[in-house]
């Protein structure tokens, strides 16, 4: 009866570390980089893929937020993640960026601060800033 008892105790601290490690974010896996190919001539489309810092380490169809420019946007700067494919039509002179949180559970909308969408999207001086991962930009040019 004492050796049940015992595993019983076991078991339950096994399901309670377990449950603990989960929850308090057990894994620290995180977007590292976000590489983006196209296809078409007149009209573009856009796929992402997200490398990550533990396995599955590549994940194809990555949800990302797609920024067309040299549009000029205003603070607060809303993104929408979505993993569809981005369609857009050709437009010489446009550059294409997919921006993603880093952390895999974060919320698929909300806003990007303004001096990390700052570095990512205007001056493109980093790939990674604040909590954001940014592709390199994809420029437009048209036949």
């Amino acid at each position: 009866m004492q050796e049940c008892h015992v595993r019983v105790l076991a078991a339950q601290a096994v399901v309670v570390l377990l449950a603990g490690a989960l929850s308090c974010g057990g894994s620290n896996r995180q977007l590292q980089s976000i590489t983006t190919n196209h296809s078409g001539i007149t009209q573009l489309q856009f796929t992402a893929t997200g490398t990550f810092s533990t396995s599955p380490a590549s994940v194809s169809s990555l949800p990302v937020f797609w920024w067309t420019g040299p549009a000029i946007l205003h603070p607060p700067y809303a993104y929408t993640l979505s993993s569809q494919p981005y369609n857009v039509a050709c437009q010489t002179g446009d550059s294409v960026i997919a921006i993603a949180p880093t952390s895999p559970n974060a919320p698929t909308s909300g806003t990007i601060p303004g001096q990390v969408f700052e570095v990512l999207v205007s001056t493109q001086t980093g790939a990674q800033e604040g909590g954001f991962v940014a592709s390199a930009p994809q420029s437009i040019s048209c036949p």
